[in-house]
């Protein structure tokens, strides 16, 4: 395998495969590949790659990666077949020199060979047949925890930094939510707008009803004016004895209203005609200098025969009945103008759409983004200000106390590691820990240098604790 191969204190990084942090003691020279030059050779170094091993194992996400941090183009890599290259050289045989010896061998060196070759035949065949005795390296990982953001915000607080040892139910963020602020805006518009219609309602209102009073004003002035000028004529016609021997009675009629009084200077006959101009505001039953009431009749009340005051009796009843319906009309005239024009209901509107608003304040805007569970903040995504869109991920949480290990074991082998089946593992430095395989993927995602496809093996852990390693350590695992 190719890792086999690397010296050790190298790491395992998910973008860019087994690296280096230090420069070892020893190094291949990269540029035996095709395509790697003194830049390449030297950019590899910086970013940790030393030996051709290291790229040996590079797959497809590796090579996106490698590419992007050089500035290639990941196209440039696999058409001139680093990694091709790399498993190449490394399965190259190392050429020793020959020994001829142009005279045969004694007996006893000949014999001493064959037996040497019988041994080693013989280690050969048990090395074959407890090969799958032999340990598989691993790397410890941990489980991860992506805290999202749930709906459109605005980072308002950071309580956390990278790399804190965080609770469950612990406060990481605070955030605004936008949805809410621009609810409340258009709440906000729309009381203005009801504001804006119930003050021009009012105003539309107040004219309306003003004009409609001033022209039920006039109409009362006039029937008032009318009732005392029958009011007036009453005691004339209660002073003519009636026709046909009659008696005369005291034919009273009942005030609509409170009269005026008005100065009788001439007086014709009890059967003459009446006339009043209603341009002149004279009438024929005063002198011309006598001013009558300002609102006057054009209809003539005919005062003759026996039945005048049946007639006037009858015109003061529908006065006074006229008077009361105009009054009644009048009191109710502000209540069916504002009906009429909807005022009353803008104003239920308007206190309605008032009265969400402040409720809509009153509730908070603030959403406390609390951790899941135990463990250890990754880089946080966001600064204090900032807009999120749903979905996105604020941060990062690595559970250490949920660690397990990444096996990468040859698809020939996995025969040992099926789910289920305990497996021994040695830490560096510790030995003597158990383990339980738990996922086998059903891809193979990688493969080693001699060509053997890998697969990634998940062994969680079993009986007591591991020891306290950084995550992205070695591990070895032996299947029982």
């Amino acid at each position: 395998m190719a890792f086999d191969r690397l010296p050790p204190k190298f790491r395992i990084d998910r973008w860019l495969g087994a690296v280096y942090l230090k420069q070892p003691a020893t190094a291949d020279d990269l540029t035996l590949i095709h395509g790697i030059g003194r830049r390449e050779a030297v950019a590899l170094n910086r970013l940790g790659v030393y030996f051709l091993a290291q790229i040996a194992q590079w797959h497809d996400r590796h090579i996106a990666a490698f590419a992007a941090e050089m500035g290639m183009s990941p196209s440039a890599i696999c058409q001139e077949q680093w990694v091709e290259q790399a498993l190449e050289i490394i399965s190259m045989p190392v050429a020793s020199p020959t020994l001829a010896s142009p005279l045969p061998a004694p007996g006893p060196r000949t014999a001493a060979v064959l037996i040497g070759a019988l041994l080693i035949g013989c280690l050969t065949v048990y090395w074959l047949n407890h090969q799958s005795a032999q340990p598989m390296p691993g790397v410890l990982a941990a489980d991860i925890s992506s805290v999202r953001v749930p709906e459109n915000s605005r980072l308002l607080a950071t309580h956390v930094s990278s790399g804190d040892e965080v609770f469950s139910g612990q406060t990481l963020l605070t955030v605004e939510k936008l949805e809410h602020l621009e609810t409340i805006g258009l709440q906000k518009h729309r009381v203005h707008e009801l504001q804006e219609k119930l003050r021009r309602t009012k105003a539309l209102v107040s004219l309306d009803l003003e004009w409609r009073t001033r022209e039920l004003e006039r109409e009362l002035s006039e029937v008032r004016s009318r009732a005392e000028f029958i009011q007036e004529l009453a005691p004339r016609t209660r002073n003519k004895p009636r026709e046909s021997g009659e008696t005369a009675q005291d034919n009273r009629i009942r005030p609509v209203s409170r009269g005026r009084s008005v100065a009788r200077r001439g007086h014709r006959g009890v059967n003459a005609l009446l006339f009043i101009s209603g341009h002149s505001d004279l009438s024929t039953l005063e002198t011309r200098t006598a001013l009558i009431p300002r609102h006057t009749y054009s209809d003539v009340v005919p005062l003759f025969g026996a039945r005048s005051d049946d007639r006037i009796r009858m015109e003061a009843r529908n006065l006074e009945l006229r008077l009361a319906r105009l009054e009644k009309q009048k009191a109710a005239l502000p209540n069916q103008v504002r009906v009429a024009a909807g005022l009353e209901s803008l104003k239920l509107q308007y206190s309605d759409a008032s009265r969400r608003l402040e409720q809509m304040k009153t509730l908070s805007q603030e959403v406390a983004v609390l951790c899941p569970a135990y463990g250890t903040v990754g880089q946080i995504h966001y600064r204090e200000g900032d807009r999120m869109s749903e979905g996105e991920v604020m941060l990062r949480i690595l559970h250490t106390d949920r660690r397990y290990v990444i096996v990468h074991a040859p698809t020939r082998r996995l025969t040992e590691l099926q789910p289920g089946t305990e497996v021994g593992l040695h830490f560096p430095g510790d030995e003597g820990h158990t383990g339980l395989v738990t996922n086998i993927p059903m891809l193979a995602d990688s493969r080693a240098g001699n060509g053997e496809s890998l697969v990634s093996v998940r062994v969680d852990p079993v009986g007591r604790h591991w020891p306290e390693l950084p995550v992205g350590s070695r591990i070895h695992i032996v299947p029982r």
